[in-house]
């Protein structure tokens, strides 16, 4: 079979280290993670109860309890955590905090006036959950009512938000600086003709100013793989320098000297669509996934979480090349989010295909008032070739299935190229380009063939036929192979066209 060059990102050929040096090229055509149980990995800012130490530990997160002394309750973390534990209860999620900005908190404020003239009850929305206090005929505004409504929202303690009083106005505050806290909704609401008032004054909290910086924490997670990232990052407009840092460091390492192969970096955006398509034209790789919720219930990087946790339990089984179209109000699926309060911002068929044009993964509303995912896209989605996400989980399975094969079969082994014709074969232990193909990637293309994560395996043109492998010509210890593989498209459309021909 003779030589075969083959140039991998980064790996010259005075690159001496003894490994398997693998390249999954997205979008190449006409994973999950490795065999072990995968890993979640959320990242945010620790509040000052919380005792993690900040950038430098990564934490197993168990029980709620657990999270709440680590980051502190009402931590974006201890958010991020409910979101995907409420979705997915099997996963092995771990932490680590990011130290807090030296900026400013957002906030916001509930104006109470006028004493109650009758009994009725006051509202407040935030966080797709709504807190309600009562209040008789004479009640005081301030000391009463708007003291009740603090109190009652002090009560929820996961909130990420703390609230204070003074004079009738009800202060809020994002427990931790900088802006993830400009996208906390509020809304409030209260019995009519009782006298009393009550007086959001924003749609959201404001105000909050200056981004954490994630560089200690990326370089404590550099050597160790997780397969699932979700940042607690609410981005603003459309470009992040938090995301932008995590992003680039999962592209570097999933480069082949380290291999560290992460499946997913998941991110969302609440904001318009025309800046939420700017961030995903900003951070458009296969790995990054960007949920669209514009003026979500929801956080953004609760949406996030809570979005990792159902693609967890559906890509972690033995087909980790799952459809998520219209995933959501089914009567097995597992899935939380709201869709928006007001009907003005759930969107409409064509901003869902512009969505999907660009590489949005669109949250949108059924005519049950039920939020689903309308298709599961990669950032780089505006390349037809790579937009499902299915395309990143089966590569990335298969290159690890690939690994772990070649490392069971030819461990220490020795190399030769391929026996001549007609010569004495070789002994077991050495290893040529045709046995590895014959012994590592042919069966594991047969195998996804025959469990359909895989077509056009056999053939002429097939992935076998089309496999090329042999020693490198510089650095004879070195087999090299290139494996086309095609992913089985998902089904997303069908078409029928009903002809009525009966006659008059």
């Amino acid at each position: 079979m003779g030589t075969l060059a083959l140039a991998l990102t980064g790996i010259s050929t005075n690159w001496l280290v003894p490994q398997q040096l693998i390249q999954v090229q997205f979008a190449q055509g006409t994973l999950l993670g490795d065999p072990s149980q995968p890993k979640v990995l959320l990242m945010g800012v620790k509040n000052t109860a919380g005792t993690a130490t900040a950038g430098t530990q990564v934490y197993p997160l168990g029980t709620e309890a657990e999270v709440i002394d680590l980051f502190g309750t009402g931590s974006d973390i201890h958010v991020a955590w409910r979101y995907f534990t409420k979705v997915c209860k099997t996963a092995n999620v771990y932490g680590i905090g990011i130290t807090e900005s030296a900026g400013t908190a957002a906030t916001g404020t509930i104006t109470f006036a006028t004493n109650a003239t009758g009994s009725g009850s006051a509202e407040l929305t935030m966080f797709g959950e709504t807190i309600s206090v009562s209040f008789a005929n004479g009640d005081a505004f301030d000391t009463t009512i708007a003291e009740a409504m603090k109190e009652a929202i002090n009560d929820q303690t996961h909130w990420p938000v703390v609230a204070t009083r003074a004079l009738g106005v009800v202060n809020l505050a994002y427990r931790t600086k900088g802006t993830n806290g400009n996208w906390a909704r509020y809304r409030v609401k209260i019995t009519s003709g009782v006298g009393t008032t009550m007086v959001a004054a924003a749609a959201t909290l404001t105000t909050g100013a200056t981004d954490e910086v994630y560089t200690t924490a990326l370089a404590t997670i550099l050597a160790t793989k997780y397969d699932y990232i979700v940042p607690c990052i609410n981005p603003t407009a459309g470009s992040d320098t938090r995301l932008a840092a995590v992003s680039a460091q999962v592209l570097t390492q999933a480069l082949p000297a380290t291999g560290i192969r992460q499946t997913a970096l998941i991110a969302a955006s609440a904001d318009s669509l025309s800046n939420a398509t700017t961030l995903v034209t900003a951070y458009n790789k296969a790995q990054n996934q960007i949920w669209w919720h514009k003026n979500s219930e929801e956080l953004p990087f609760a949406i996030a979480a809570h979005n990792a946790g159902v693609r967890y339990n559906l890509e972690t089984g033995a087909d980790p090349g799952v459809s998520y179209d219209g995933y959501g109000p089914g009567v097995n699926d597992v899935f939380f989010l709201k869709p928006q309060y007001s009907q003005a911002d759930q969107p409409t068929q064509a901003n869902v295909n512009t969505a999907l044009s660009v590489g949005l993964s669109p949250i949108a509303v059924d005519n049950q008032n039920k939020a689903y995912i309308v298709m599961s896209c990669t950032a780089a989605g505006a390349d037809p070739r790579i937009r499902d996400t299915s395309k990143v989980t089966v590569s990335y399975r298969f290159a690890a299935d690939l690994a772990a094969r070649d490392a069971s079969v030819w461990a220490r082994a020795k190399v030769a190229d391929n026996e001549p014709e007609g010569a004495r074969p070789y002994p077991a232990n050495i290893c040529t380009p045709t046995r590895l193909k014959d012994t590592v990637i042919t069966p594991v293309l047969r195998d996804y063939r025959d469990r359909g994560l895989l077509v056009s395996v056999d053939g002429e043109t097939g992935s076998i036929a089309s496999c090329a492998t042999g020693i490198d010509p510089t650095v004879t210890t070195r087999i090299n192979a290139r494996i086309p593989i095609n992913v089985t498209p998902l089904r997303h459309q069908v078409q029928f066209l009903v002809n009525e021909v009966s006659t008059g």
